[in-house]
């Protein structure tokens, strides 16, 4: 018999009657072909780096003498009577929102996730200690802005305060109509008018905005004295 240890997870086992590959998940590259290569799949357990369904679904589709051996919360997510597991639905985006290897098709997941999920993911990973600006970054890739705004609004005060410095639009556009009184019941601003709430990101952002521009005017004065130094030496 001969084992075949492919990345992560998976490995092949291959002797006189056949091969058969073990958990391969979504953090193996090959596991396409070595699913290809095989008679049989055995499936550990549904977690996103030993399972992937729909790779597990086409396979069987385009071979369907192929035996799959497995678990009972496996065979329901393969045969489509259940979803990805609430539990690995939640880590994989939380996985992704801090930059950690998560499942392939991300993609799919995030524009399948609702905001309270997002929000979560996003909550979750700041309170691990992960960077506001880089889970904007990672989301703005997958989300609409106007969608992302409202994740952040409701994530927690953390990014809600972190969306305030972005320069998103304040003057209710559309499509950001009811980004200001979430970020109201998020900050604890509940009590206060719209227009109040509306003022504060206008102001923060015009404050921003200002600290910019002072900051490049007083880098240009600095310029011009050390020119005006060396000039002044010769």
């Amino acid at each position: 018999m001969q084992l075949i240890k492919h990345a992560h997870a998976c490995v092949s086992l291959v002797g006189d009657q056949g091969r058969i590959v073990i958990d391969p998940g979504g953090l193996t590259p090959d596991a396409d072909a070595a699913v290809a290569a095989a008679e049989a799949v055995l499936i550990t357990h549904e977690h996103f780096d030993h399972f992937e369904p729909e790779r597990l679904r086409a396979a069987l589709d385009a071979d369907p003498a192929l035996e799959v051996w497995t678990n009972g919360s496996v065979a329901e997510q393969l045969d489509g009577s259940l979803p990805l597991a609430p539990y690995w639905r939640a880590r994989c985006l939380q996985l992704f929102v801090a930059g950690e290897p998560t499942c392939t098709h991300i993609d799919q997941l995030v524009a399948t996730s609702s905001d309270n999920e997002l929000s979560a993911a996003v909550r979750d990973t700041i309170r691990d200690g992960g960077s506001p600006a880089e889970c904007w970054a990672r989301l703005l890739n997958l989300l609409p802005p106007q969608r992302l705004a409202t994740v952040f609004a409701t994530a927690g005060p953390a990014s809600a305060e972190f969306l305030l410095r972005q320069d998103l639009p304040v003057r209710r556009p559309a499509g950001f109509e009811t980004l200001w009184p979430l970020l109201a019941g998020t900050l604890g601003w509940a009590g206060w008018s719209p227009a109040v709430v509306n003022r504060l990101g206008q102001d923060n952002q015009i404050l921003r905005r200002q600290r910019t521009v002072l900051m490049i005017v007083a880098g240009a004065l600095i310029l011009v004295v050390v020119l005006l130094a060396i000039l002044l030496r010769r």
